[in-house]
């Protein structure tokens, strides 16, 4: 028993064996390999906190979201049209942004993805605030 077989990262596993000393009797075999992937990126329970609106039109926006297993310590976000606005520190959550632009909208947008992860994101949307 092998107790920690790594995987190989190809479908397929393989071994060979062979009796020490003697490269003429071995033994190989393959097996489909299993999946073990249990470290499925999630981003969770985005919360975002509207604050005080500034001169400019802007505002101030807290973030702040639950994560598992991310793969690398930072995250980016996104407004409308995929709009990439700036990359931060898991570990700086919750993140105030002072100077949120408005959308134009009714309801504003943000999207959280670990960064270098495009599989693992999370949207969420809130009424914006009246800044004019």
């Amino acid at each position: 028993t092998i107790p920690n077989f790594a995987l190989s990262g190809s479908n397929e596993d393989y071994l060979k064996v062979c009796i020490n000393d003697r490269p003429d009797c071995c033994k190989e075999t393959e097996w489909i390999a299993p999946d073990c992937n249990t470290n499925d990126c999630e981003i969770s329970a985005v919360n975002v906190v509207v604050g005080e609106c500034n001169n400019d039109g802007t505002y101030a926006l807290t973030i702040d979201f639950q994560y598992a297993n991310p793969g690398n310590q930072y995250f980016d976000l996104y407004v409308r049209n995929n709009q990439h606005i700036g990359y931060y520190l898991l570990s700086d959550l919750p993140l105030t942004i002072p100077n949120f632009a408005l959308s134009g909208s009714n309801e504003d947008y943000l999207k959280v993805c670990i960064n270098d992860r495009p599989d693992c994101c999370k949207a969420t949307e809130w009424i914006a605030p009246d800044c004019t």
